[in-house]
């Protein structure tokens, strides 16, 4: 059975700052600005040598200074060259740049090029892209193509509950706790709710065979970030006993943002064992008839296209999308209660952060 599904969900505070850097000869100076609320913790200003790696390069000049509604930071000459600024609104004051399990900066900052022949450069530093903690709660419809002979296709309507913390979240059936994360790489625990039930029971040819019921299926995945594409490493296996099988799934995407919302397409390939397959396209000996002869598929590798999209409305409410389709192997297409090839699934939710 073809399964959604691995929903993200951003949360935007509101913030705003404004930084002004002087550079060159003359003496530069740092200026924030934060009409909307108190800043509190630090402010850290971080000036390397322009290169592909600015992560790595070697600073020239940085310094921490208490985070006030008004902050003026000398700067000394800089020699001839190409820089980079970085400025980070660390706003309890731990010494680096916090993020949720999902390793979204939780923290203001920003990073662009120190102008070479003007005294001055602007940058803005813009709201952090996530709440340290934030809850949502919604409405969500589950939409799917069904893989059996004589299927309906699937409609369910679902509650959408969402936390996403420091170092655990919950969105709709899926939920982590995050072991590890630093700026390019994260590592979680998680566990999901598959649906998969409905298919079955919306089939006529089905009749007479058991029940495949839904199950949740826990594991971990790793995940890797390079500005806005993402690598993500995805193991997990059945912990209800209902069929015992696995799932491995490698999967790449690319996040396209825009002012209000952002899309991001992907695609990757996914291997299923054979007792996952067994249980939901195979017939046991005691459910063959003429028409439906026993089968039993092995294990799987498939492929699939995703695309993501994130709309915001305003500061509470936004909608969320996303479609994916799966090529079903050869072994499962050969299932005599079976007539699909491709199979899609479509998730829409509305939801309201607190």
């Amino acid at each position: 059975m073809n399964r959604s599904r691995s929903f993200r969900f951003r949360m935007f505070p509101v913030l705003a700052g404004l930084l002004v850097l002087h550079a060159g000869t003359a003496v530069a100076e740092v200026v924030v600005v934060s009409p909307d609320r108190p800043m509190t913790g630090n402010l850290s200003v971080r000036i390397v040598q322009a290169s592909d790696k600015p992560y790595g390069a070697p600073a020239v000049f940085e310094t921490n200074v208490p985070a006030q509604a008004s902050v003026r930071i000398p700067l000394p000459p800089l020699p001839e060259g190409s820089y980079t600024v970085r400025v980070l609104h660390d706003a309890n004051g731990d010494g680096r740049m916090n993020a949720n399990a999902f390793g979204v900066p939780t923290e203001s900052v920003a990073r662009l090029p120190l102008a070479p022949a003007s005294a001055e450069t602007r940058v803005t530093l813009l709201p952090p892209p996530a709440d340290p903690r934030a809850w949502g709660a919604g409405v969500m419809m589950l939409y799917g193509s069904n893989p059996y002979r004589d299927g309906d296709t699937v409609i369910r309507v679902l509650p959408l509950l969402t936390y996403v913390g420091e170092k655990a979240f919950v969105v709709g059936p899926r939920a982590g706790v995050n072991l590890y994360k630093d700026r390019v790489v994260s590592a979680n625990l998680t566990a999901e709710f598959i649906f998969a039930g409905d298919a079955f029971d919306d089939s006529r040819f089905l009749d007479g065979m058991d029940d495949r019921r839904d199950t949740v299926m826990a594991g971990g995945d790793v995940n890797a970030r390079f500005g806005d594409w993402r690598i993500e490493l995805a193991a997990s296996s059945d912990i209800l006993g209902r069929h015992d099988g696995q799932e491995v799934e490698l999967s790449v995407g690319r996040m396209f943002r825009g002012a209000r919302g952002s899309i991001t397409p992907g695609a990757g390939i996914f291997w299923r064992s054979s007792n996952y397959n067994n249980y939901y396209y195979g017939v046991r000996g005691d459910e063959a008839t003429d028409v439906r002869p026993a089968y039993e598929p092995g294990a799987s590798v498939d492929g699939f296209l995703a695309l993501f999209g994130r709309w915001q409305f305003n500061d509470r409410w936004s909608a969320l999308s996303s479609v994916r389709g799966e090529w079903l192997s050869e072994d499962i297409q050969d299932s005599p209660i079976v007539d699909k090839e491709f199979v899609t699934t479509t998730f829409l939710g509305l939801n309201y952060a607190f």
